[in-house]
């Protein structure tokens, strides 16, 4: 059954309050999120309805300009310091070892935003028939 933006919004700001109501561990709050997040899902289907595909293209690319912007930031260690570095030679810390700790905690720290943008994507690749 589809919705209107007005039920939806109605909708969410019920299931807002009464999860406001419950503890966070309640066996109550399950269902809840669940039907919260079955209409967030329908209130961007309904909103991508009413959008252009070029709108929806704008924001594709932006995503994945985002995705690239994420990946930008990891510490990428050049091949001739690997090299020169290999078994312990001319240097007394591992950079390769370095790198990838730093990279590990970008990834903790950026893994939801990274999700939520590869579920965007999948849905407007879906959207344009990609």
């Amino acid at each position: 059954m589809h919705h209107t933006p007005d039920q939806i919004f109605e909708e969410l700001r019920t299931l807002a309050a009464e999860l406001a109501l419950l503890e966070p561990d309640a066996p109550q709050r399950i269902p809840l999120e669940a039907r919260r997040e079955e209409l967030r899902q329908e209130a961007r289907a309904v909103s991508d309805a009413g959008r252009g595909s070029d709108d929806l293209q704008r924001e594709l690319e932006h995503l994945r300009e985002r995705i690239a912007e994420l990946d930008a930031e990891r510490v990428e260690v050049p091949a001739w310091q690997q090299t020169l570095t290999a078994g312990g030679r001319l240097s007394l810390i591992d950079p390769v070892a370095d790198a990838a700790r730093i990279n590990e905690a970008i990834d903790r720290a950026t893994a939801h935003d990274r999700a939520a943008i590869v579920a965007r994507i999948a849905h407007l690749e879906e959207v344009l028939g990609r």
